[in-house]
């Protein structure tokens, strides 16, 4: 935003009714859930990634059908799937936090705790849409150049 337009809205003097209170309020509980889904999942696929590492390096050898990754060490796979699950646990942390900063904002009536939280919640947003044109842009990529 230009500095007119912030000056702009600093002047309208913005109060938060209490259905804004309660939306925001809401927001928060269910992206608590959400965040804290994501972790547990998270957990679980560490587990899954540690016990099972053996059998998901063998079965990504079998699947390349180039022998890219035929010889390729456990740990190799490991640490790509471990790398992974931190990525999507910062990104579900982001979150988290604005969950939690918006509901202490809500109840302390903090504006710097909901700035705070807003800002991880913008966050969360820029980073789950760049994953996201990253992954159609891998499938159009597979769609339209693996095929011919």
């Amino acid at each position: 935003m230009d500095s007119i337009t912030r000056d702009h809205l600093s002047n309208l003097d913005l109060q938060a009714d209490n259905e804004v209170k309660q939306q925001l309020f809401d927001a928060s509980k269910w992206t608590k859930f959400i965040s804290i889904s994501a972790f547990v999942a998270c957990a679980f696929l560490v587990l899954v990634a540690i016990m099972g590492g053996e059998v998901l390096a063998e079965m990504a050898g079998r699947m390349m059908p180039n022998e890219m990754f035929r010889g390729v060490k456990v740990g190799f796979f490991l640490g790509i799937l471990v790398f992974l699950i931190a990525v999507i646990t910062f990104v579900y942390y982001l979150l988290f936090n604005f969950s939690s900063k918006v509901k202490r904002a809500l109840l302390s009536e903090n504006t710097d705790l909901l700035n705070g939280g807003l800002r991880s919640l913008k966050i969360f947003f820029i980073i789950s849409g760049v994953f996201s044109i990253l992954t159609l842009l891998n499938s159009l990529y597979k769609l339209f150049l693996t095929n011919s």
